[in-house]
């Protein structure tokens, strides 16, 4: 059953009428006739334009029969009246009523353990429930200060003033706060209680620091005054990180206090980290948290996903009683959101993994498996990671990955910069447990976003994704190398062949680049190949082909660098050769470059001056790059004489 507000509720009603006061004022007069609304019911009926309801004179007398016709005539069909204890009326979504998503009325709480206001001032001996009544009676300010006065003279015990308290300091007009501290006071509550007090009327966060462990410490009723305080802070809005501080350290005695539930509710929808404070509670009563937390689902996606978090306890799930596939059915939701909320959804993505190593079967692969389109369409790129670590995990079924990998075929080809690079970066496509066929087809759309984005991070990502695929990528990468259309798939390509290559194989891929070089035009591939056929010579330590790859670079010029220091570097590479290498690498490092600056030419038409480079500085520019790289290969060469 949803909860509706209650008049302790007012700053919620002011939060969500914003300005309108004449909508207060009525919601006001329903409360004095006990009908009320959940704070979802009351939140689509203002944003979405339907006050006229809510001012109707006749919602007052209507009941769970009656308020169908009525809501019919204003066009409202998602609202539905329902009944609560001590003759309440509430007024919910229907999308409330039954919702798995909620817990069960019917949480673990010790019902000895509920006081309530009213059978407290039941209990009052009479001159003390007089002035109690009176208290309670009064409407203006002036009137409940007064009324604060004589409770003080009949001093009623510090129990009776812990049950006021939430009510005093919720006021918004100081001098009854002032009153209910010196109330406090003379009951016996504790100095730091009173300092903790005040310093949660100003928001002194510093003194709220410093005033929690001494708080922790002290006896169950100065405890149960502060966790008075505290309710009463957040009922104002004025939630702090030293009111979350302070609650951290009275866990023990929040666990089972009858105003856990309140406190919890009002700072749910406050930006504040409860990581601690909840794990704490749960630590104490993993099922009563658990339910209360539950109940709070439905409401906004931003609060959903930090209940999930909450919930997605590091040492599993507390038995049936919460829906727990369907928790999990919507955090995949919230995490594919296309919208800008909830916000923090790799955190989300981590409670949906620690729920899934809990789970007795795979179930979340499966559901991200059969929206994988949406994953690439997700305002977030946290879904990547959580499919990676499942794989990693081993939580990923063959008939799930085999969807995902179609998925991603289509989403390699059209899909959005951030998810592509998110999903590479993974290595996705190298950890879905796939068949051979399938983990081959992955290999042409992931080597084809280096011909979408030309930069060196995505070409760093591709590669190390194809690398990562194994020797199964070799065959669409020679294809790829032959056939593909576009010039940085096939310099890439040649680039992967050798590292992927047994020591077996090398010499029949080598002399495979240098028979292909007869059908490449462009100066650039032909010196990326026969680089490659250098890399597979020297892994495979094979005279003959180092041969001809030397006799190759004679007619590619300084293309032809970055091969020779590869097999300059090689193991057993002939001295002479190496010798005759290393000195024409510092030459064109070395080489003297002309003193005068370059020329100019100017356009006799439109007077535009050119500036023509000299060639020999030209050239100079790109060919030491080059130059260096294959110096510093050479470097490395493990059997390297030291002169």
């Amino acid at each position: 059953m949803p909860r509706g507000l209650r008049p302790a509720d007012a700053p919620t009603f002011q939060r969500l009428c914003g300005g309108e006061v004449r909508l207060l004022l009525r919601l006001g007069q329903l409360l004095q006739g006990k009908v009320t609304l959940t704070e979802a019911a009351l939140q689509v009926a203002v944003s979405e334009g339907r006050q006229a309801l809510l001012l109707d004179r006749r919602l007052a007398q209507a009941t769970p029969d009656t308020f169908p016709a009525l809501a019919q005539e204003f066009g409202t069909s998602d609202l539905v009246m329902t009944t609560e204890g001590d003759g309440w009326r509430v007024v919910a979504l229907t999308d409330e009523l039954g919702n798995p998503l909620l817990a069960p009325e019917e949480a673990p709480v010790d019902p000895a353990a509920d006081q309530g206001l009213s059978t407290v001032v039941a209990s009052l001996a009479p001159s003390l429930r007089g002035p109690v009544e009176g208290l309670l009676a009064a409407r203006a300010d002036d009137e409940r200060a007064a009324a604060l006065e004589q409770l003080r003279y009949a001093a009623p015990p510090l129990a009776v003033v812990g049950e006021l308290m939430p009510l005093l300091l919720a006021d918004g007009a100081d001098v009854v706060r002032e009153r209910a501290i010196a109330l406090m006071s003379q009951a016996g509550a504790a100095v730091p209680v009173v300092d903790a007090v005040r310093a949660l009327a100003r928001g002194d966060d510093a003194t709220l620091m410093r005033l929690a462990v001494p708080l922790g410490h002290l006896p169950a009723p100065q405890q149960d005054l502060i966790v008075a305080a505290l309710v009463a802070s957040a009922a104002r809005g004025q939630v702090s990180a030293g009111l979350v501080a302070v609650a951290e350290r009275l866990t023990a005695v929040l666990a089972g206090h009858r105003h856990l539930d309140r406190l919890v509710e009002l700072l749910l929808p406050r930006h504040h980290s409860l990581l601690d404070l909840v794990r704490n509670l749960q630590q104490h009563d993993r099922a009563r948290i658990d339910h209360l937390l539950a109940r709070s689902l439905g409401f906004d996606a931003e609060q959903d996903a930090r209940l999930i978090v909450l919930l997605a306890h590091p040492t599993g799930t507390t038995g049936d009683t919460i829906a727990w596939d369907r928790l999990r059915e919507r955090g995949v939701e919230l995490l594919l959101s296309p919208s800008e909320q909830p916000r923090e959804r790799m955190a989300l993505a981590a409670a949906l993994r620690r729920l899934e190593l809990h789970a007795p079967a795979p179930h979340l692969a499966g559901l991200l498996a059969a929206r994988i389109d949406a994953v690439g369409e997700a305002f977030d790129t946290s879904a990547w990671w959580l499919l990676a670590e499942l794989c990693r995990d081993g939580r990923m079924p063959t008939e799930a990955a085999t969807t995902i990998a179609a998925g991603l075929r289509r989403i390699l080809h059209a899909g959005r910069g951030p998810h592509l690079v998110a999903l590479l970066e993974q290595q996705l496509p190298a950890l879905l447990p796939v068949d051979d066929d399938t983990r081959r087809s992955l290999v042409e759309p992931v080597l084809g976003t280096v011909a979408r984005f030309h930069d060196d991070r995505s070409r760093d990502v591709v590669a190390a994704c194809v690398l990562g695929l194994g020797d199964r990528a070799l065959e669409p990468l020679w294809a790829l190398l032959e056939d593909h259309p576009r010039a940085e798939v096939r310099l890439l390509c040649a680039d992967l062949i050798p590292p992927l290559c047994a020591s077996a194989g090398a010499v029949t891929a080598g002399v495979r680049l240098l028979d292909g070089l007869a059908g490449v035009e462009q100066t650039d591939e032909r010196c990326a190949r026969v680089a490659a056929a250098a890399r597979l010579a020297a892994v495979a330590g094979d005279a003959d082909l180092a041969d001809r790859v030397h006799a190759t670079t004679a007619g590619l010029g300084d293309g032809a660098f970055l091969a020779l220091g590869i097999l300059a570097a090689a193991p057993g590479a002939d001295p002479n050769r190496r010798e005759a290498i290393a000195t024409r690498l510092l030459r064109a490092v070395t080489e003297e470059l002309p003193d005068q600056d370059g020329t100019t030419e100017t356009d006799p038409l439109s007077q535009e001056v050119t500036h023509v480079i000299d060639e020999a500085l030209s050239r100079h520019t790109e060919t030491v790059p080059a130059a260096l790289l294959a110096l510093e290969t050479l470097a490395a060469a493990a059997d390297l004489a030291p002169a």
